[in-house]
């Protein structure tokens, strides 16, 4: 097999393996049965071997086809476990998620995020850290996963979502002049 081969055929090999025939392994597929057709013609040339042989109104394997077998499963449910596949679900999820903002930010944001995640996500905990200057250049290899700063947008390759506005203001007793105070 050469590195450039999709690796939907050996999705399509382990079904005609198991149905060992080409219009059954077709209707499990979703596909034509010309489709599957084809597709067995592809892996045929790749490996070199039938693959299927018909006899009679079936189709036998090969004995390369058997050693396949005990070799294809594993083979895609690694494949499977690498792409990872499988869909999110945040009632499992035992990880920790740490926050990080200024002490100031976190008082206010914290608890409310804390108790809107962990109704979905139950299991997960929670950790906080203080604002460093260059959290942001290196957020992904920290252990920080979310951060609150005010930036007008994310930098590459960081997603955002606005949560409020602050104003600034200065605040004085009535000895200064606001007229002397230029904006």
């Amino acid at each position: 097999m050469n590195n450039k081969t999709n690796l939907n055929l050996l999705y399509t090999l382990q079904v005609l393996l198991a149905e060992r025939h080409v219009s059954r392994a077709a209707l499990r597929l979703n596909l034509t049965q010309s489709a599957v057709s084809r597709q067995l013609s592809q892996l045929r040339e790749i490996y070199q071997d039938p693959l299927l042989v018909r006899d009679g109104s079936h189709y036998v394997l090969t004995p390369r086809a058997i050693k396949l077998c005990g070799e294809i499963e594993p083979l895609l449910d690694n494949i499977q476990r690498v792409l990872g596949n499988d869909e999110f679900d945040p009632k499992h999820y035992q990880q920790t998620l740490t926050f990080s903002s200024s002490d100031y930010v976190a008082q206010y944001i914290f608890p409310e995020l804390v108790g809107r995640i962990g109704e979905s996500a139950p299991l997960m905990d929670f950790s906080y850290r203080l604002w460093e200057p260059n959290l942001l250049q290196r957020l992904g290899d920290s252990d920080v996963q979310l951060a609150s700063t005010m930036l007008p947008e994310a930098p590459n390759g960081l997603s955002s979502r606005k949560i409020g506005e602050d104003v600034p203001v200065i605040v004085t007793r009535n000895i200064i002049h606001w007229q002397a105070v230029k904006r």
